[in-house]
């Protein structure tokens, strides 16, 4: 009697189990998943900024009234048109000619060095360009306006050097 018992129990532990239908399931779905996922690749760069820098940054982008505005207004004719509103309400216009058919970056961004050493702990200019300035020049234009380069004198901010000109850049009537 214990042998038959020991045999059934043995019968019912003992099974097959079919895993052909679950390894389709992973040799379809796995490539799926593999052309679906975007492979990137994001480096950061961590420059710290000198901290009376960083701060009167940060002060800057949270005014929301200005007492200081700069603006520069793009035109394929005449060039580059810097309009500088100081704390008094006083404007102030600086003009930058083309050079033959090309926006003359070199020079926008000379005077903009000016304007910032007037003006060091503003950060943000405002771009006006025409409807008619191609998107390559728009951009030309902000990189001239962004950062300090070796051979410009030095912009201090609380006795700090500042390595930054404008780069807080917005457009402002730029359509889709």
């Amino acid at each position: 009697m214990r042998i038959s018992r020991f045999r059934d129990n043995a019968a019912h532990a003992t099974f097959e189990l079919n895993l052909a239908p679950m390894m389709d399931m992973f040799v379809s779905i796995i490539p799926f998943m593999m052309l679906s996922v975007s492979f990137m690749q994001i480096m950061l760069i961590d420059v710290p900024l000198p901290v009376p820098v960083s701060q009167a940054l940060a002060d800057d982008r949270a005014q929301t009234k200005r007492e200081v505005a700069i603006s520069i207004k793009m035109e394929n004719k005449l060039g580059f048109a810097i309009d500088v509103k100081d704390e008094r309400g006083r404007n102030t216009r600086l003009s930058v000619g083309k050079i033959g058919s090309d926006f003359d970056y070199v020079g926008l961004h000379k005077k903009l060095v000016e304007v910032k050493q007037r003006f060091p702990k503003v950060f943000r200019v405002e771009l006006n360009p025409d409807d008619s300035v191609d998107y390559k020049s728009i951009v030309q234009a902000m990189d001239a306006s962004r950062s300090i380069e070796k051979n410009d004198p030095k912009i201090m901010i609380d006795k700090t050097e500042s390595p930054l000109l404008f780069p807080d850049v917005i457009l402002s009537n730029v359509m889709g």
